[in-house]
């Protein structure tokens, strides 16, 4: 019996280690308009009482908003009629303090009448023109209030800010001044390139504020820390171009669409009329643009093309590997793909050899996680890699999603009743319902 005894206090106390150390194990559930977090066991670790709840990046703290009264007790207010000046009773005043706990629910920074943000690992505390911002040690990193801050990552970590005054710049997670303030709408992209807005326009310029280009562009990304995509013209009808950090200008903004594949170090380039191709890393072509799509695939160096009502695999050399045979298919992934034959869907391996017979009527997603999604009009459920269905398809199921190890997340939609529960892949029998 005692060593029963112990077990159990050595296995409570594991299960309280695991969970101290951060929130990346937890879901997000609602009750009765208010939320709380549960782990994938249904375990409430936070009970439905808050109004919001957000997790920091590194996971390790929530930011919870709760209601409070105005006051303890209750409060009184005049009551207007003839009998003026008597006291009634009155509604307490509602409003929110929001504060900061770390993994072992320890408050880490107090409930206070304000709002707190989370974003990456910082914290902005106070409203939008009256706030200020926390590192992930609570300390504050500016010595004043900015009306608005974004986290970047180029061409250095640190946060871009306008102040009260009109005023942007860039400091990194000390407080140190990275980007001297400068008033107009200014953010660093490399040592010597920025982009500035001119009467709601957008253009690159160097250190002087000097344009680099005469064109102006509506948005911008960056691929690779050296690459930089940027799309030019009106909202239905925007062309997308390729400039590195330097300025230069790698390939015009001609295109209709750019996607880099950072595992086989290729470009997939769409044109206006709908033509897709393959660049290399420099930019040479080596699949010519006569496919109407390609996309990469999860670890494999094949890539899932579409021409002529057909689906196949090249490799990113543009060799055919697979034969355009098949009347619909998705990606590579955990090295199967779904393919449909004969109305039928199906899994192949890397070689074109059947894994898992075509079998299935409906619509079949690649493999995440060991599982693929397989729909029927909108029920769904989850094929394992034995070509087995895991439970079974749901009235009124609208989508299901992997969470973790033999868990997942099925949506369901109903005219009356709709919400999202945690269930247990291998029997289908919920856990928890999140709402």
């Amino acid at each position: 019996m005692k060593i029963r005894i112990l077990f159990l206090l050595v296995y409570l106390f594991t299960i309280n280690i695991a969970f101290s150390q951060d929130f990346g194990g937890v879901l997000e559930f609602y009750q009765k308009g208010s939320c709380g977090l549960v782990d994938s066991l249904g375990t409430i670790i936070v009970p439905a009482e808050y109004k919001s709840i957000q997790i920091s990046e590194n996971k390790k703290f929530i930011v919870l908003q709760k209601e409070f009264n105005e006051m303890e007790g209750k409060i009184y207010s005049y009551q207007s009629c003839s009998d003026c000046g008597k006291m009634n009773q009155g509604d307490p005043y509602i409003y929110y303090k929001s504060g900061i706990l770390n993994a072992k629910l320890d408050t880490v920074f107090p409930f206070e009448k304000n709002n707190i943000e989370a974003y990456k690992n910082y914290f902005f505390i106070g409203e939008r023109r009256d706030f200020s911002v926390l590192d992930e040690n609570f300390n504050r990193i500016n010595s004043v209030n900015y009306e608005e801050a974004v986290y970047i990552s180029q061409p250095y970590s640190g946060l871009w800010y306008r102040t009260t005054t009109g005023f942007y710049g860039v400091i990194d997670n000390k407080g140190n001044q990275i980007m001297k303030e400068m008033p107009l709408w200014i953010q660093p992209l490399a040592d010597n390139l920025f982009v500035t807005q001119i009467k709601a326009q957008y253009f690159f310029v160097d250190k002087k504020l000097k344009k680099v280009h005469d064109f102006s562009f509506s948005s911008f990304e960056f691929l690779s820390p050296k690459i930089i995509l940027f799309d030019v013209g009106e909202q239905y009808n925007k062309s997308q171009g390729l400039m590195d950090t330097k300025g230069n200008i790698l390939l015009p903004a001609v295109y209709y669409q750019i996607v880099y594949d950072e595992q086989n170090k290729v470009y997939i380039v769409k044109t206006k009329d709908y033509k897709t191709g393959i660049l290399d890393n420099d930019l040479k072509e080596i699949v010519p643009f006569e496919y109407n799509q390609i996309v990469a695939g999860k670890g494999t160096e094949l890539f899932l093309v579409y021409k002529d009502k057909k689906f196949g695999f090249m490799n990113g050399k543009g060799k055919m590997i697979i034969p355009m045979i098949y009347d619909g298919a998705d990606i590579f992934s955990e090295g199967l793909a779904p393919v449909l034959k004969n109305g039928k869907w199906g899994f192949i391996d890397e070689k074109g050899e059947t894994v898992i017979d075509f079998k299935f009527d409906g619509r079949m997603k690649s493999f995440e996680n060991g599982y693929a999604t397989f729909y029927q009009g909108n029920q769904s459920v989850f094929i394992n890699k034995k070509g087995e269905k895991v439970g079974e398809l749901g009235d009124h199921d609208y989508d299901i999603k992997y969470y973790s190890k033999d868990k997942g997340i099925r949506v369901k939609f109903q005219r009356y009743y709709g919400g999202r529960l945690l269930i247990d892949l291998k029997t289908g029998e919920v856990i928890f319902y999140l709402g």
